[in-house]
């Protein structure tokens, strides 16, 4: 919103914010599961990331799926050691966000989903559909207004990538 209101500024501080989201998540993923010593070894590889240092104060939205993708992966974690269906819904959620905030996230979506299908038993089909499900559903409550919005006004919902499948032009 701050961009689409010519407010670079706005943006880049929102990025800045996000990516200081980024730093402090695996800090407390990491404290909580393996203490407190690799808690800051953990914040520290997230946050001195060269890239991640060069871009945090711009307008980009590379932190937010960074941030997104590891709060899925963290959440889909979580559900794999306890099997609670809420965590599978908000890894859908979070991974639906990733997407949603770059395209190359739906990739990144895209493994999740086979990542969660896959630790359901082969013998148990209807359980592997529902946590498929369960994960899909809210990743594309977030993926598919952005990619309707891409398709109707570009002709292609992953525009610029897939042109000679899709079509599709800058408009």
């Amino acid at each position: 919103l701050p961009v689409a209101a010519g407010a670079d500024n706005g943006a880049a501080l929102l990025h800045a914010s996000v990516c200081a989201l980024w730093g402090a998540a695996p800090y407390q993923a990491a404290r909580e599961h393996l203490g407190a010593d690799a808690s800051w070894i953990a914040a520290g590889l997230a946050a001195g990331q060269p890239l991640l240092l060069r871009f945090a104060g711009t307008a980009h939205a590379d932190g937010a799926m960074a941030l997104f993708h590891f709060l899925s992966c963290l959440s889909l974690w979580r559900w794999s050691q306890g099997r609670d269906v809420g965590w599978l819904a908000v890894a859908g959620a979070f991974s639906g966000l990733a997407a949603a905030s770059k395209l190359h996230g739906i990739v990144l979506a895209g493994a999740l989903a086979v990542w969660a299908w896959r630790r359901e038993d082969p013998a148990d089909p209807p359980a592997r559909q529902r946590a498929l499900a369960i994960f899909g559903l809210p990743a594309l409550l977030f993926i598919l207004p952005w990619y309707l919005k891409t398709w109707t006004s570009a002709g292609n919902p992953v525009w610029p990538f897939f042109s000679n499948l899709f079509g599709g032009d800058s408009g």
